[in-house]
């Protein structure tokens, strides 16, 4: 039987076309979607509307990427702009910021999930990880477009191509160039796509001309095949999890190869628009495929291609050996235990020091005044949480605000119950914040990160219509945060641990701010 192509129902979300698709990994049930309405979608293929959302930011998204476990997904915007977001939890892991220029590829590290490496739209490579703002590694890896980016199951070697037609390969633990692959004479155009063998150092990598190259890595080589495929260029190349074979997607072809076996190939033909991303698993081949605002799962069975078949092999009969069948025959043995020896009861040993030794009365004191600091931040969030109870969280934080007293506490509370703020307490609670920044930077910034991505949706639609039920709110909501700013502008200026997070949030979210 032909392989057969199965769509999975188109879905539509997005206001404007889209740029960008991601098919998780582990299991290809799930994909997400980004496009110049700078939404980010997440859709279950069973599933007609998205199961999560994100958005809108503050730039169009270009690029988005899944980790292996599909637990976090990462996505670059066309201001700079970069992100890891947490799908249990909803909430971004991590940020960055990259500045004057657009982010045109992502990819998370398979093993540090708040670790990605991303390419711009000028030819460098960036390395993210962790709190700092700025990258821990920077090369100026090609002229022009960066087009694909892939770090290697094992985590040291990362990947890119450009439009310059090269390859480069760099060792990220070292922080150096590990080779370059250069443009044949039969082989010269901008390199689209590539993708790492899960298990050995093969590098595959599908071209503008059409053609789909395979490389050594330990020698910078291209391995014998390099052919060209149909009429169209493959957009996306992709390994199959065993590594036997390598599958890449045109829009009217789909084809797969031996590893290291060119002349063994499996075409099918296809009719598809643009080809976002290329998943091989072991019962099915998944395509990401878009059209305007419209998106949609394409799936083919592994089975129905003959490189992608398993033989199945024959179980043999085990014949217990020649020990095994006289143990078999033996009659049983009657087993004697014979009683423990009782245990002789051990003198117990005072292990603690007298009262009167200074190293217990040290304790005392330490542990005295910590119980004290206990006790008053337990009455403190007990007062916080009846006050909420009683008169309402905006009163509540009205009235923390005008004492300066528990601001910390209060902050702490709100985030563990952040459905309870919305547009008509936030003014009030960002008034929390104004006093929690100078005593707790990290905290307050968390919740008014929070905040900002919740509400930004809600305020922007009723800024400028004065018949919008929370216009007021809005307003009240953004004269709050212009009260942040000279806040903000003299943390930055002392350079203090969460400047960078103040710089990001304005630029982010900069109509509040202004």
């Amino acid at each position: 039987m032909p392989p057969r192509l199965l769509q999975s129902q188109t879905n539509t979300a997005h206001t404007e076309p889209v740029r960008c698709m991601s098919i998780g990994p582990h299991s290809g049930r799930v994909f997400a979607s980004g496009g110049n309405d700078r939404m980010l979608y997440l859709w279950a293929i069973t599933d007609e509307d998205p199961i999560l959302q994100f958005g809108p930011f503050s730039a169009p998204i270009s690029c988005c990427s899944f980790s292996p476990d599909e637990d976090y997904i990462a996505f670059g915007t066309d201001n700079g702009y970069v992100s890891v977001i947490d799908l249990d939890s909803g909430h971004t892991l991590n940020g960055w910021m990259v500045e004057d220029t657009a982010i045109t590829c992502i990819t998370i590290h398979p093993h540090i999930l708040d670790c990605v490496a991303v390419g711009d739209i000028d030819g460098n490579i960036y390395l993210f990880a962790g709190e700092p703002r700025s990258p821990i590694q920077v090369y100026n890896a090609h002229e022009g477009e960066v087009l694909s980016v892939q770090i290697c199951p094992q985590g040291n070697l990362l990947a890119t191509s450009g439009v310059d037609h090269l390859i480069r390969i760099f060792d990220i633990q070292k922080g150096e160039i590990f080779g370059t692959i250069h443009p044949t004479k039969k082989f010269d155009s901008p390199i689209l796509c590539l993708d790492f063998h899960p298990s050995e150092k093969i590098l595959a990598a599908c071209a503008e001309d059409r053609s789909v190259k395979i490389y050594d890595i330990n020698r910078v080589v291209e391995m014998k095949g390099g052919f060209v495929i149909g009429t169209q260029s493959p957009q996306r190349i992709c390994f199959a999890p065993d590594g036997e074979c390598v599958a890449s997607c045109s829009s009217v072809t789909l084809s797969l190869f031996k590893t290291k076996e060119a002349d063994h190939m499996d075409h099918m033909k296809v009719s598809l628009k643009n080809i976002r991303d290329l998943r091989v698993f072991d019962k099915g081949i998944a395509i990401a495929v878009s059209e305007e605002c419209n998106v949609s799962l394409i799936l083919a069975k592994t089975e129905d291609f003959v490189l992608m078949k398993r033989k199945k092999k024959k179980k043999k009969k085990r014949t217990p050996s020649p020990e095994l069948l006289l143990y078999q025959v033996q009659p049983k043995k009657k087993v004697i235990i014979e009683p423990l020896p009782p245990l002789r009861p051990q003198p117990i040993v005072n292990q603690q020091p007298a009262s009167n030794e200074p190293l217990f009365r040290a304790f005392r004191e330490e542990r005295g005044d910590f119980m004290a600091i206990i006790t008053q931040r337990t009455s403190k969030y007990r007062k916080i949480c009846d006050a909420i109870r009683d008169r309402g969280l905006k009163d509540a934080c009205v009235n923390v605000a005008t004492s300066s007293d528990s601001s910390v506490e209060m902050i702490s509370v709100l985030l563990q119950k952040l459905d309870s703020i919305n547009p008509e307490n936030a003014s009030a609670v960002v008034e929390v914040i104004y006093i929690g920044v100078q005593i707790d930077e990290d905290l307050a910034l968390r919740l008014l990160r929070l905040i900002l991505q919740k509400l930004t949706p809600v305020f922007r639609s009723a800024a400028d219509n004065p018949q919008q039920k929370y216009f007021k709110d809005a307003s009240e909501f953004k004269t709050a945060c212009r009260g942040l700013v000279v806040l903000f502008n003299k943390h930055m200026e002392n350079r203090t641990p969460g400047s960078s997070m103040m710089r990001r949030l304005m630029t982010e979210y900069k109509s509040f701010f202004i």
